[in-house]
């Protein structure tokens, strides 16, 4: 069929799309619909099934389908390999999300493992002020909160805050993210003065881009009141 592959990008697109409003449901069902073009009439071992895999194994994950999204992400980097793209951009997007599965599964080690070769393809391929760069840094910052490795977390949020800043300005609203992580390892280091600089830095820029109710204003809202609270026992 001449149309099928024209029919399975405008798929693709509505997914995307779909995923982007967070109605995951239906982006997952048209991710689906895409793939089974796609197996049909390019195979399984092109670059776009394996973009489409990506995308598949990403949206199975934001519905909580952690080891379906895992196994599709698998399959995506397979067929990558088997493209002879293993080193691509595309890969490292299935890698980090891979990595984003391993993580939430407690599987620490393993998204180590799969942020740091998504890191490492991104900083060959794309160099090293790249937004994706910094994407795998928080990443890895986040798997090194969980093992407690708070210097190390800290490295790779200031590596990633200092990328954001290059890239979108001293401003943007995506510094409200660095900043709240930042400020959080702070506080676990007892380093309260550059904790309060910081979350109250990413608290204005989240209220005023995001509204004083959005969850990630309350999230920096929390880590913010916490660092009042434990400054104020200090001086007590």
């Amino acid at each position: 069929d001449a149309s099928a592959p024209d029919l399975a990008r405008a798929l693709d697109a509505e997914a995307s799309a779909l995923f982007a409003l967070g109605r995951m449901n239906k982006a997952a069902a048209k991710f689906e619909e895409a793939l089974e073009i796609r197996r049909r009439v390019l195979g399984d071992s092109h670059p776009l099934t394996a973009r489409t895999l990506s995308h598949l194994g990403a949206t199975r994950y934001e519905l909580g389908q952690l080891e379906v999204a895992r196994q599709v992400l698998i399959d995506a980097l397979a067929v990558l390999v088997s493209a002879g793209a293993e080193d691509s951009p595309q890969a490292a997007g299935a890698l980090n999300n891979l990595g984003l599965v391993e993580r939430t599964n407690g599987r620490l080690e393993a998204a180590r493992a799969a942020f740091e070769r998504a890191l490492a393809i991104n900083r060959s391929r794309l160099g090293d002020n790249h937004l994706n760069v910094a994407n795998n840094l928080n990443n890895l910052g986040l798997v090194d909160e969980d093992a407690e490795d708070w210097p190390r977390a800290l490295g790779r949020y200031n590596e990633a805050e200092r990328i954001i800043r290059a890239v979108k300005g001293t401003d943007h609203a995506d510094r409200a993210f660095q900043q709240t992580n930042r400020g959080r390892v702070l506080l676990v280091l007892d380093r309260m003065d550059e904790a309060r600089v910081e979350l109250d830095a990413a608290l204005e820029l989240r209220e005023r881009a995001l509204g004083i109710d959005h969850p990630r204003t309350l999230e920096t809202r929390f880590w913010s009141g916490l660092e009042a609270c434990l400054a104020g026992r200090v001086a007590e």
